[in-house]
């Protein structure tokens, strides 16, 4: 389907874009020519946010 998708973007000059949940992911659907991608979900950025502040503060108080 999404093969479809970016087929019909292409054939119409229309640039095609994708949501993706990771750089990783964005990385295969950049190498199959997808035009825009977004890289990550408001929640996994949020996510990664607070771990590495909770790291930083357990690390600033020595536990």
């Amino acid at each position: 389907m999404i093969d479809g998708v970016l087929a019909a973007c292409k054939d119409s000059g229309i640039a095609a874009g994708i949501h993706c949940a990771s750089g990783e992911i964005a990385a295969v659907y950049a190498e199959q020519g997808f035009d825009m991608l977004t890289v990550a979900s408001d929640g996994s950025l949020l996510t990664a946010g607070v771990r590495a502040n909770l790291m930083a503060a357990k690390h600033r108080a020595g536990t």
